[in-house]
């Protein structure tokens, strides 16, 4: 059967895990981004660690053949736009590798309103790239790929989740409009209704009063 396959970590843990200002930077990071575990975020500074220490290593080695991989890789991935350079990539922050992640990208093409949106679209398995599902959130995407991005019809068809969500309120709206127009006829009816019936009580006792002086006259 062979040995079992063993399974590598995609992010290292941190040095100082209850450092203050540290925990701030990553929960503004994680409201910006619509990031919802914090194994997401370390899985974005992993892939920004990786290619920071590989181009400090090519620094001292000078391998071309290496270099040109590197650079082809970030430029790819749509990392560093400026000059190819290995002091280019070693000034890469992490916000750069954060701009790339699939969330992201979805909401810098208007494709969603809100990053928990687009978060929802691709958990949801309503967008594609290049005709396959993409169903992660963190899935960096290429510079080649940008224009093969489709969201589900249904969900861009003239903006069907922000009618949906305003449809319900005007039908409550016209409903209760339509109870207090019926209230105020219910009520109207019924006042017509009083007036008639105090008009015959007061016709009826208008001819007993005419009853009584005629058999008076008559005695």
């Amino acid at each position: 059967m062979g040995d079992s396959r063993k399974l590598k970590n995609h992010f290292s843990s941190v040095r100082r895990p209850y450092d203050v200002a540290m925990l701030e930077e990553e929960r503004e990071l994680k409201k910006k981004y619509g990031i919802r575990r914090k194994s997401e975020l370390r899985r974005m500074e992993y892939i920004w660690k990786n290619i920071r220490q590989r181009a400090r290593r090519l620094i001292a080695e000078k391998d071309k053949a290496k270099t040109e991989l590197l650079f082809n890789k970030v430029d790819s991935l749509g990392l560093c736009p400026g000059e190819k350079s290995l002091e280019n990539i070693l000034g890469m922050k992490l916000v750069d590798v954060l701009d790339r992640r699939f969330q992201n990208v979805l909401c810098r093409l208007n494709l969603a309103n809100t990053p928990m949106q687009a978060r929802q679209f691709i958990v949801h398995k309503h967008v594609k790239i290049n005709g396959t599902i993409i169903f992660s959130p963190n899935y960096i995407v290429k510079k080649e790929e940008e224009n093969n991005i489709v969201v589900d019809e249904k969900l861009t068809r003239g903006d069907a989740t922000i009618d949906s969500s305003a449809k319900p309120v005007e039908k409550k709206e016209v409903a209760v409009e339509e109870k207090k127009e019926e209230a105020k006829e219910k009520t109207g009816e019924k006042k017509e209704e009083v007036k008639e019936e105090q008009k015959i009580e007061k016709k009826d006792e208008s001819a007993e009063k005419e009853g009584k002086t005629v058999k008076e006259e008559s005695k």
